[in-house]
């Protein structure tokens, strides 16, 4: 019986390779832009370099009414004592500023949970909100997956609140009216503060690379979080996009002075900045001697 189909290996490429940092194939590993993490025009401090600042003055702006005015005096007392405490258990590390000492530490390096270093059954007073404290005030640069090992909760709203950030504060308006279910309102708001602490950045710095090479290394994370888990391949980030893209903050590029426009001219979604554009099969020709069952193996598609 004459061969009528290509000889293939029976593996699936659909999918695309395996990454470095994956522990699966993905189609999503390059694109028109390269990932890349923002880079800063200015080091955003707004309430003062807290880098090499003493516990008592870290921990008192922790709690400090003129951050967070909106914020119950219990509340905010919590924060002090929990920041303090947490500050206490940075000592124990080596360094010079905080940053070294945290980066030095498992909580920083998101080898542990937060829980198992201090927690309200264990110690009396939870560090959760010391460690939110501290990325609000940009004290610490955490990584993705100390963000992702230990979420702050209500990070949103108190990172916003502590920026001090117009154009922050803009964004988060524009999220509320934006067309989201709630969920992705507060995916958009979260995922958006998450990025602007993990690169240390204002949002007048983040570009589509920064935003893209954020949700890189967020499926990275959840690769070591979550090994084999379908949401480790989840892209993250597609909310800030779309209320990025309707306030006009990415800047359309000029087209070319001839031919067709550039792939980023192209992209109104995320989508388009990931997917990955395999080359076509060359075609080969068929001579009138090729016998008609060659023919037909050179013809048959892939």
């Amino acid at each position: 019986m004459p061969e009528t189909q290509l000889r293939t290996t029976g593996q699936s490429r659909r999918h695309g390779p395996v990454v470095e940092g994956l522990q699966f194939p993905s189609r999503f590993v390059e694109g028109p832009i390269t990932p890349e993490p923002a880079v800063a025009t200015s080091l955003h401090r707004p309430h003062g370099e807290f880098s090499t600042a003493s516990v008592s003055l870290l921990s008192s702006a922790a709690g400090s009414v003129e951050i967070w005015p909106d914020t119950l005096r219990a509340t905010r007392l919590i924060w002090t004592h929990s920041t303090r405490t947490l500050l206490e258990h940075l000592l124990t590390f080596p360094g010079e500023t905080w940053q070294q000492r945290w980066d030095a530490s498992p909580l920083g390096r998101g080898e542990v949970d937060a829980q198992a270093v201090a927690s309200r059954r264990t110690t009396g007073n939870s560090i959760m909100p010391g460690i939110r404290a501290l990325y609000c005030l940009r004290a610490v640069r955490p990584t993705m997956l100390a963000l992702r090992r230990n979420p702050p909760p209500n990070y949103d709203v108190t990172f916003i609140a502590a920026q001090d950030d117009p154009l922050l504060d803009t964004f988060a308006e524009q999220v509320r009216v934006h067309h989201f279910r709630h969920v992705h309102r507060r995916n958009a708001l979260n995922e958006l503060c998450m990025l602007l602490a993990n690169q240390d950045v204002t949002l007048s710095d983040v570009t589509p690379a920064s935003l893209l090479h954020f949700a890189h290394e967020n499926r990275k994370a959840r690769c070591v979080l979550q090994p084999g888990s379908r949401a480790a391949n989840r892209f993250v980030g597609r909310g800030i996009w779309d209320v990025l893209h309707t306030m006009g903050h990415f800047l359309r590029p000029r087209r070319r002075a001839c031919g067709p426009p550039c792939c980023a001219d192209r992209c109104g979604s995320m989508s388009s900045l990931t997917s990955t554009r395999f080359p076509t099969r060359p075609s080969v020709a068929c001579s009138s001697t090729t016998s008609p069952a060659a023919r037909r193996t050179l013809t048959t598609p892939p």
